[in-house]
């Protein structure tokens, strides 16, 4: 088992990696509301909710006054 983990441990995901899932689950979510002909304004609306409460989290700590001088400690 130790040998199995020596191999898959160095492997680190890029930032294409991210960004192909964000397209693929884009991609996904867009199919299964055209599918969805009868609620798809409602599972539209609470998709887009979702994906507007993520964001609000991930950048809750930005300071955004502090974005375009030069980087503190502080700034995020």
């Amino acid at each position: 088992m130790e040998d199995f983990m020596e191999k898959i441990e160095p492997l680190k995901f890029g930032k294409y990696t991210f960004l192909t899932s964000l397209a693929i689950g884009t991609y996904l979510f867009v199919g299964f509301i055209l599918q969805l002909e009868d609620i798809a304004l409602l599972i539209g609306s609470v998709g887009l909710f979702v994906i507007l409460a993520v964001i609000m989290f991930f950048s809750r700590k930005i300071q955004w006054y502090k974005v375009g001088e030069e980087s503190d400690e502080n700034a995020l």
